[in-house]
């Protein structure tokens, strides 16, 4: 049913795009959003991207059976179909009055996926700098060597190692068991 108040139903997909396929998520976006605005009842497309990898399409319809006519076509499954090689993906119908989106968050993952990550992160700098500190001619004071070692761990990860990691294994991060972006603990 359409009305004159606008858009009826509210479809978000986000995606979490896996490293370095950002160019064929922008080229599959342009593809989805070409089919949503050939259906009918379509009102508009919005596109949100997120750092480190998230990118939320909020596709608007007419109506509900507007938008259940375009989930059920050939065109729109083989895109999604496309979108899960190199993307996690998460749908969520809305009700666009009044609808509230969840969007997936690394906070949202479980604790011990966080940690495997970190620990990834770490234990290579922690052996690096241990190997380094114990080669110089002259032993650093344990405080110092402390110090030295946390300065360059925190350096390190903050500006290179995580940074590098949590993009590489954000889609194992924050996907749930039956493989969907995760959106609650």
């Amino acid at each position: 049913m359409t009305t004159d108040e606008g858009p009826q139903a509210c479809l978000v997909v986000t995606r979490i795009v896996a490293p370095n396929k950002e160019d064929d998520l922008r080229r599959w976006t342009d593809g989805v959003g070409d089919a949503a605005r050939a259906a009918d009842g379509f009102a508009a497309m919005l596109r949100f991207r997120q750092t480190g990898g998230l990118s939320h399409n909020v596709f608007l319809f007419q109506s509900a059976a507007d938008l259940d006519r375009w989930e059920g076509t050939r065109r729109y499954h083989q895109l999604m179909e496309d979108g899960d090689r190199f993307s996690t993906a998460r749908r969520q119908r809305l009700d666009p009055g009044n609808g509230i989106a969840q969007l997936p968050a690394e906070s949202d993952s479980p604790k011990w996926k966080r940690f495997m990550m970190t620990y990834v992160a770490v234990l290579p700098i922690v052996l690096v700098v241990n190997v380094a500190l114990n080669a110089l001619p002259q032993p650093l004071p344990a405080l110092a060597q402390a110090v030295v070692s946390s300065l360059i761990l925190v350096a390190a990860m903050t500006w290179a190692v995580l940074p590098f990691v949590s993009r590489r294994l954000k889609p194992w991060v924050v996907r749930d068991e039956r493989g969907r972006a995760r959106i609650e603990r």
